[in-house]
């Protein structure tokens, strides 16, 4: 397991990202893609690329900025991040099945690198969850990670 710490730099960096993608999806109107609430939006946008730029510190490659969801979050791997200390790593049905999915635990720039999975390893049967209802994914544990 790894760790990553952000400068004051990365993290707003990484806060910007996230803003623009957010301005750039309203403009667009378009939705979050998981039926997500309204509330919380900025949070998880700010949050969700703030997480991204500390994988991309973690490989050592850039972090483009792009809100094509058909392109991996960073290089050629995706990520995941939660605040909850033990939380899993989600992957939906329509993700890649081809693609490596990286999760991170932590917040504000300050985040521990829990392991990956490959996309099609992750659609599991016994992963299949809908905790909070409407929500259904794949909830792989995070002992179930290769090492990050």
């Amino acid at each position: 397991m790894a760790k990553v710490e952000l400068s004051y730099a990365e993290v707003f960096q990484g806060a910007m990202i996230g803003v623009m993608r957010l301005l750039r999806r309203n403009k667009a109107k378009r939705s979050e893609l998981r039926n997500t609430p309204p509330t919380g939006t900025w949070e998880r946008s700010i949050e969700g690329a703030i997480s991204e730029m500390a994988l991309a510190k973690h490989l050592n490659v850039f972090l483009a900025d792009h809100t094509n969801r058909e392109i991996p979050d960073v290089g050629d791997v995706d990520c995941r991040a939660t605040s909850h200390k033990n939380g899993s790593l989600i992957v939906h049905p329509y993700d890649a099945d081809d693609r490596l999915f990286y999760l991170l635990v932590g917040m504000h720039g300050q985040y521990e690198i829990k392991g990956w999975i490959k996309g099609a390893d992750a659609k599991q049967d016994k992963w299949w969850k809908d905790p909070v209802g409407g929500r259904p994914a794949y909830f792989v544990p995070q002992e179930e990670l290769n090492d990050g």
